[in-house]
C-alpha cells in the first residue's frame, strides 16, 4: 500500500513540475499521466508523440510534441525560422523543488517522421529511433542535448543573464537526422611546455547550435575544454555551456598564476561605442584537481554609478604581471581604471587611476570641476604605497602601463573580426583571426 501511494505522490509530483515549467505549455498537460508502463506499451506504428502525449525519457526527463505557431516562434526567438510544424520540447523535471520555473526546456525542430524510441542515455546524448514520413525503414540518430539543471560540474560563463532560459536548437543544421556528421567539432588548440612537459588545450564545440532569447547574442553552443599531456592522454576536461558562439574563437593563453603553467582568458562579448564595454573571463590551471577554476578580478564600487559601470579593454603587462583595464565611469561620467595581480589564489587590486575634482569650484549643473587624474598604487595586502598626478588620457598614451595602444596583450578581439561562417549547414557570424 505506501508502495503504491508513493508511485502516486512521485507522478503527481513530475506532473505539477512539467505544469510549472512554462505557462505556454500548461494547457498541454491538462489530461496526461507519465507512466513508463503505459510509454512502452505504444505501438511503434502509431509513434511516440502522438497528440498530447507526454513520455518518460528516463533520467528525470520527459518530452512532449509542441506546434510551432507564430506565439511560440516570437517567443523562442532567434535568426532562423523553422518550416516544420512541431518542435520536441526535453524538459527535465526537478523533483526535489516543485514549483520551480526556471527549467530550461530544449526545443528541438520535429524532422522526424514517426518516432519509435526516445531516451535520454548515461552519456547526456538524446537517442531517437524514428522513420522518416511515407517510409518504414527504421534509423537512429544521437544528439547531445546536455541540460543545464542536469551539468553538475558544467560553467555557465554567462550565469545570471541567461539562467533559466530555454533553448531553440536550430534546424537546417547537420548532425540532427541519421547519416549526417556529428556535432563534435574542434574549435581551437593550443600547445605550450610546463616543468619540462609538453601539454594541448583543445576546445572543442560538442553541441547542436541553439538560441536563448538573448538581444546580445543570436547563438550559442556546449564546448569542452580538455588537456593532454605529452602523451595525448586527456589529464583534464570541462564542460563549458551556453557560450556565444560569435567568441567561440576568441582566447588568449597567459600565466597569470605565475607558476609556469598557462592560464586562459576568454572574452565573451565586447562592445564599441559611448560606453564600450566587454567581458573576460580568466581561468586559472589549479595543479592539485587539474581543473582550471573561474577567477576573475573583483568589481570595485567606491566612488562610481553602478548604472554606469562598464568594464573595457583589459590588458595584461608581462613584465609588471598586472591585468589592466577600464572598471566604468564615475557618477559624474569621468572614466576609472584599474589594475591588478594575481597573489595567493587570487586577483588583488595593485592600482587604481580616478579623477581629481575641485569641490571649490562647480559647473553649470552644480557637478564638481574635474582638474585632472591621479595614480594610486596599492601592496598586495591593499595599502596604498604611492601616489602620482597623471594626464587625462593616459589610457591612450602608448608608453603607459595603462595604454590601450601598447605592447600589453590585448583580452578582447584585436586583430580579429566578425565574419559570416558556415558551421554544419547553417550561417553564424563569428570573430575570426584577420588574414
Amino acid at each position: 500500500m505506501r508502495k503504491t501511494i508513493y508511485v502516486f505522490i512521485l507522478i503527481a509530483c513530475v506532473c505539477v513540475s512539467v505544469l510549472l515549467t512554462r505557462q505556454y505549455d500548461r494547457k498541454r498537460f491538462g489530461k496526461t499521466d507519465i507512466e513508463r508502463e503505459e510509454i512502452n506499451m505504444e505501438s511503434d506504428a502509431v509513434g511516440l508523440l502522438c497528440g498530447d502525449s507526454t513520455i518518460d525519457l528516463g533520467k528525470h526527463v520527459v518530452a512532449y510534441r509542441i506546434s510551432a505557431d507564430e506565439e511560440i516562434l516570437s517567443r523562442l526567438g532567434g535568426l532562423e525560422k523553422f518550416s516544420g510544424s512541431d518542435y520536441i520540447a526535453i524538459c527535465p523535471i526537478p523533483f526535489n523543488e516543485i514549483g520551480r520555473t526556471d527549467t530550461c526546456i530544449q526545443y528541438l525542430p520535429d524532422v522526424y517522421g514517426n518516432i519509435m524510441e526516445m531516451r535520454v542515455e548515461d552519456s547526456g546524448e538524446l537517442y531517437i529511433r524514428y522513420a522518416d514520413a511515407g517510409s518504414d525503414q527504421e534509423k537512429e540518430v544521437w544528439i547531445p542535448i546536455y541540460l543545464p539543471s542536469q551539468e553538475e560540474n558544467s560553467m555557465d560563463l554567462t550565469k545570471g543573464f541567461h539562467t533559466g532560459l530555454s533553448r531553440k536548437i536550430t534546424s537546417g543544421q547537420e548532425g540532427l537526422k541519421a547519416g549526417e556528421e556529428g556535432f563534435r567539432r574542434t574549435v581551437w588548440t593550443e600547445c605550450f611546455q610546463a616543468g619540462g612537459q609538453s601539454y594541448e588545450v583543445v576546445f572543442d564545440r560538442v553541441s547542436p547550435i541553439y538560441g536563448l532569447m538573448s538581444e546580445v547574442y543570436p547563438y550559442f553552443a556546449d564546448y569542452d575544454l580538455s588537456v593532454k599531456d605529452e602523451t595525448g592522454s586527456v589529464i583534464s576536461q570541462q564542460r563549458f555551456i551556453n557560450f556565444p558562439v560569435q567568441y567561440e574563437e576568441v582566447h588568449y593563453m597567459v600565466d597569470f598564476s605565475g607558476d609556469g603553467f598557462m592560464d586562459i582568458a576568454l572574452c565573451t562579448y565586447m562592445f564599441l561605442g559611448k560606453n564600450s564595454s566587454s567581458d573576460v573571463t580568466t581561468l586559472i590551471w589549479n595543479p592539485e584537481t587539474k581543473t582550471y577554476e573561474r577567477k576573475d578580478p573583483p568589481l570595485n564600487m567606491d566612488n562610481w554609478c553602478v548604472g554606469r559601470s562598464v568594464c573595457a579593454f583589459q590588458t595584461w603587462n608581462e613584465e609588471l604581471s598586472v591585468l589592466s583595464g577600464e572598471v566604468g565611469e564615475d557618477e559624474y561620467d569621468h572614466i576609472v581604471l584599474e589594475r591588478y595581480s594575481f597573489v595567493n589564489g587570487c586577483w588583488r587590486r595593485v592600482g587604481k587611476v580616478e579623477p581629481l575634482y575641485d569641490e571649490n569650484e562647480l559647473g553649470e549643473m552644480g557637478e564638481p570641476i574635474c582638474i585632472g587624474y591621479h595614480e594610486l598604487l596599492y601592496s598586495e595586502n591593499g595599502e596604498l604605497i604611492e601616489e602620482n598626478e597623471v594626464e587625462e588620457g593616459i589610457w591612450l598614451d602608448e608608453e603607459s602601463v595603462w595604454s590601450w595602444y601598447s605592447e600589453n596583450i590585448k583580452l578582447y578581439p584585436a586583430g580579429m573580426t566578425v565574419m559570416e561562417t558556415e558551421i554544419g549547414g547553417i550561417v553564424v557570424y563569428k570573430y575570426v583571426a584577420e588574414d
